[in-house]
């Protein structure tokens, strides 16, 4: 296989395994700004659309206090994994997220076909144990929208 053919992930555990390094595994949710992404990603037009799935957001601020704590404590192949408190519709999320910002348009939940849609159904992207951050996604919008006022406040 060519270093073309060959994953990013791969390519550096390869790396990895040559040196004294070991690589640990961290998974986590989603991050709380997927609902920003997709909103950007899904408008066309006065619409947004967005994948219908259930996903249980993670604050990054929780994803990096975990990664210093794994840095800080390498003797694991495998970390637990981390997610936000609660699971949550993305297409709700999107909907929230809009009104705080003032933003318009109607978001439109769009399901998956196929494969990726059932394993979605089935709870595909939901954790299953692991450590639970208590930072919700309503917490996250609120301080987000407290520094967004503060930046355009010190813009002027």
């Amino acid at each position: 296989m060519t270093e073309r053919q060959t994953s990013g992930g791969s390519r550096l555990l390869d790396l990895a395994g040559q040196t004294r390094l070991r690589p640990v595994i961290a998974r986590t949710t989603q991050f709380h700004d997927f609902a920003a992404q997709s909103l950007r990603r899904g408008k066309w037009g006065p619409l947004v659309f967005v994948p219908a799935m259930r996903i249980q957001p993670v604050d990054l601020a929780a994803v990096a206090r975990h990664l210093v704590d794994l840095a800080e404590h390498p003797d694991m192949a495998r970390a637990p994994d981390l997610a936000g408190p609660r699971m949550e519709s993305l297409p709700d999320l999107v909907r929230r997220y809009r009104v705080a910002r003032g933003l318009r348009g109607w978001v439109v939940p769009v399901p998956f076909p196929g494969g990726t849609g059932q394993a979605n159904r089935a709870g595909g992207l939901l954790p299953h144990g692991g450590i639970t951050d208590d930072t919700s996604f309503d917490d996250w919008l609120a301080r987000e929208s407290t520094a967004e006022a503060s930046r355009a406040e010190g813009r002027r």
